[in-house]
């Protein structure tokens, strides 16, 4: 490697900032045994890459889903959970015993909120209203 040349490795930290030089170390002597100094900077968290968490990530809509259906959902989760216990407990006291996995699973229909299932689910009501129709 001549004096002053890059290689490509050194080109992309340059390039990246993972390496600073001056000017004054770019024209020092090839024979400076000191190692070069790396300054990385500690790395930024950006605001994009914290993923919602909690009651904020259950009330946020993502790009694929509709924030109106999704604040409709979450009543209807609360009022189907209600409903489901109530099944279980039926169940438990007329049949047989129900398993606490049963008792601690919730429904969650917020699958129902995202475009492509509301497409689906419209397609799939105007199909079987022709079939209803025609027979």
């Amino acid at each position: 490697m001549d004096h002053g040349s890059l290689t490509p490795r050194g080109r992309w930290e340059l390039k990246t900032g993972r390496k600073k030089f001056t000017t004054q170390s770019l024209l020092s002597s090839p024979q400076q045994t000191q190692s070069p100094q790396w300054r990385l900077q500690p790395r930024r968290i950006v605001e994009d890459e914290l993923q919602p968490r909690g009651l904020r990530a259950q009330l946020q809509a993502r790009s694929y889903e509709n924030q109106w259906l999704l604040d409709h959902m979450r009543s209807f989760n609360v009022v189907a959970n209600q409903r489901y216990q109530q099944l279980l407990n039926l169940i438990d006291a007329t049949m047989f015993p129900v398993p606490s996995s049963m008792r601690a699973y919730e429904l969650d229909f917020r699958w129902a909120a995202a475009y492509p299932n509301i497409r689906f689910l419209a397609l799939v009501l105007v199909v079987l209203r022709i079939v209803f129709w025609i027979f």
